[in-house]
């Protein structure tokens, strides 16, 4: 120790660090549809389980909320069913895992050369697609192509933020 000139408060204290995989990492609930739609934080019934995921990476990702969520858990998953799964175009199978991050909800593209991806509330259903706000209308389009788009019809005076759960900031295929 004394060559390298360590003494030992020096390594007590390197000890009681996290490591720097603890440091990056944040763990991701996975939740029902309906969790991730209607509840602002969830109890350990309501998690499916924990994704660790890069906490550099979800840092990249601007906020544009609601203000009415900017005490809810910012990043949830959800798994696609089957049918969710065909409305994707292979962007996402069965089985797949979306990352939500519930402080974006608006229907503008985080970056002007692409579309974003989001979730939506459709009455007590979660839709999935790109957004388009016409008129009194938030018109959420599939990926796939010939699929019909979903219509949410909003109140006067209504932001369509409300009607947005969140962009789809990741997707985690499983093959099989």
């Amino acid at each position: 120790m004394r060559a390298q000139k360590l003494d030992l408060k020096f390594l007590v204290d390197q000890g009681s660090k996290p490591s720097s995989r603890t440091e990056i990492t944040q763990f991701i609930p996975l939740v029902s549809h309906r969790s991730a739609l209607l509840e602002a934080s969830f109890g350990a019934s309501a998690i499916e389980k924990w994704l660790p995921l890069s906490l550099e990476i979800l840092d990249q990702f601007q906020r544009r909320g609601v203000r009415s969520r900017e005490s809810w858990r910012r990043f949830v998953a959800v798994r696609l069913n089957r049918e969710e799964a065909s409305t994707m175009d292979r962007l996402a199978n069965e089985g797949a895992v979306l990352v939500i991050d519930r402080h974006y909800g608006t229907i503008r593209p985080s970056h002007s050369e692409q579309q974003s991806l989001f979730g939506a509330v459709m009455g007590r259903e979660l839709v999935l697609g790109y957004g388009d706000a016409i008129g009194t209308n938030l018109v959420i389009h599939p990926p796939t192509a010939g699929l019909r788009p979903r219509v949410i019809y909003l109140e006067p005076n209504t932001d369509p933020g409300r009607y947005i759960v969140g962009r789809i900031v990741m997707i985690l295929n499983v093959f099989q």
